[in-house]
């Protein structure tokens, strides 16, 4: 009864009569979005990609996040240091699983990256022309374009790792033909695009092998495994890699020992939009049985490995093994050359936007949003003004509350946030804390403390971690609370986040109406040795 008066709180008395309806009505809905949004990216044909990381502002701070990786790996390397990751001096040969053309690509691409990843993997179904006349594929194709997961999957999911996905259905070409020398070929390109995709490729490919008991599959995987082993040298070169290890599986969730954080998410039971999907695949799976009287061996496997995903260990997110489900059910449609598979391919690939990504925008049920390529330059700009005192080699701490070892409640909420002062500092040579790589290297029982918002709290973590200056923020409060000045600190700057808030006006987290960063510094720290 609860749930009930929620939902009705949030999507009015029509809410449920909007469930009724669909997915009738996304067949309306979605393809008025697609060339709604498609029209608003009319800006990048004028260039100026990199202003445009994404197509939302929840999206386009995310992307920062890996705008930071690539920096660093453009400046030193994967054999390199970087003093301005994790605590300092991280060695960047813990980044084997980033795809460098890839990462570039994005950092500098954007938006328009993503439009012509999208459309690449779209299109590269005509690969089955050989088998099957174009108009089929193309009527296939037209009904993946105006479902929601593509939608989903270019305008607000995906990131570098889109550029490995293009050539995931001629892997799949090659499997279903078996041709394994086109499945190697196009494993090795994706190797340029995404580790994620090579590793799902690799657990196909192993699930054939067995299923088939012949080892010829195996060969597949092994231009790109070859070519992975290059990330892979200078890893193995460094010090402590057992200890990166342990930390990455801590981090994907395989391991919890000794881990300080733990995500609340994971477990041996389905979330609710995880259950929802496997339902729509399940149904697809059965209806293509009925319909061919074959079974789909493939999406079977694709259900074990997005099983795995989500009940033992991340190695993927959500969005990427809709993607790989996505690809397998379009697959079996063109191969089955039969409009009667239309009705169940649409269940499959236009599942409900509520449930499939799009939890945290409240307006969200049934319709997908409209989107345009979002400009983070003014962000960047401000930011930059923001810590334009801070000089190079100094650190600066920002202030969160103690997430209480739940790794879904680090930086409090504002974790898209974050990555605007990480990418600024990296940018002018100052090092941010707390940084996602710090965090992982303190996940362990009785780990140095990095969390606190109060005073004594702070000077505290500045005094350990040797931080110029710390970030604090007040979300009720336009003038700083007196405590700070009273305790011998300074003002040094003011980013008020209230001008930007239109960006967030419908997230179900980050509200950013009286939103405020205060950058403050405390002369009693000593001076870092950065």
């Amino acid at each position: 009864m609860k749930g009930y008066k929620e939902f009705k709180i949030r999507f009015g008395s029509l809410g449920l009569i909007r469930l009724l309806f669909y997915p009738l009505t996304g067949l309306i809905t979605t393809p008025f979005r697609l060339i709604q949004t498609i029209w608003n990216c009319k800006n990048l044909l004028f260039g100026k990609w990199s202003q445009y990381p994404h197509f939302n502002a929840n999206a386009g701070f995310t992307s920062l996040f890996y705008w930071t990786r690539a920096l660093n790996l453009w400046r030193y390397g994967r054999s390199g240091t970087s003093p301005y990751l994790g605590l300092g001096n991280y060695n960047l040969a813990r980044c084997f699983h980033y795809s460098l053309a890839s990462l570039f690509s994005f950092w500098k691409g954007g938006a328009a990256f993503l439009l012509i990843c999208s459309f690449g993997w779209l299109f590269s179904f005509f690969i089955w022309s050989s088998n099957v006349n174009y108009l089929w594929i193309g009527i296939v194709q037209l009904t993946c374009l105006i479902s929601t997961l593509f939608y989903m999957t270019t305008f607000k999911s995906q990131n570098y790792n889109m550029m490995g996905w293009v050539f995931f259905p001629m892997v799949i070409f090659g499997i279903t033909t078996n041709n394994f020398l086109i499945a190697g070929a196009a494993v090795f390109l994706a190797s340029f695009g995404s580790f994620t995709v090579v590793f799902i490729c690799g657990l196909l490919l192993l699930a054939i092998s067995i299923l088939s008991l012949s080892i010829e599959p195996l060969f597949a995987i092994l231009p790109a495994g070859f070519k992975l082993l290059t990330h892979f040298y200078p890893f193995v070169k460094s010090k402590g890699s057992g200890k990166i290890i342990s930390n990455l599986l801590k981090a994907i969730g395989l391991s919890r020992k000794d881990a300080k954080y733990k995500r609340t998410t994971k477990g041996k039971t389905l979330g609710i939009p995880e259950l929802y999907y496997l339902l729509l695949t399940v149904q697809y799976v059965l209806f293509y049985y009925w319909l061919k009287e074959e079974i789909p061996v493939l999406i079977i496997v694709g259900i074990g490995i997005y099983l795995l995903n989500s009940m033992v260990m991340r190695f993927a997110d959500r969005e990427s093994c809709y993607l790989m489900l996505m690809t397998l059910c379009i697959t079996y449609a063109i191969s089955a050359d039969n409009h009667w598979v239309l009705p169940s391919l649409w269940l499959v690939l236009s599942p409900l936007p509520l449930l499939i990504g799009f939890e945290y925008d409240k307006r969200i049920l049934d319709v997908v949003p409209a989107y345009q390529p979002f400009s983070i330059q003014q962000h960047l700009l401000k930011m930059e003004s923001f810590l334009s005192t801070v000089n190079k080699n100094e650190r600066v701490l920002m202030a969160f509350a103690d997430p209480k070892n739940v790794y879904e409640d680090i930086y409090s909420g504002y974790r898209q946030l974050v990555e605007l002062p990480s990418y600024v500092a990296n940018s002018k040579n100052v090092h941010f804390m707390p940084e996602w790589w710090g965090i992982f290297e303190l996940n362990y029982e009785n780990a140095p403390n990095i969390w606190g918002r109060e005073v004594n709290e702070v000077v505290t973590n500045m005094k350990y971690w040797k931080a110029q200056y710390v970030i604090i923020y007040q979300n009720k409060e336009k003038e700083l609370d007196a405590k700070w000045e009273s305790a011998g600190f300074k003002q040094v700057a003011y980013f008020d986040w209230t001008e930007f808030s239109a960006g967030f006006v419908h997230h179900k987290r980050i509200d950013l109406n009286n939103l405020g960063w205060w950058l403050l510094s405390y002369n009693k720290i000593p001076q870092s040795t950065v």
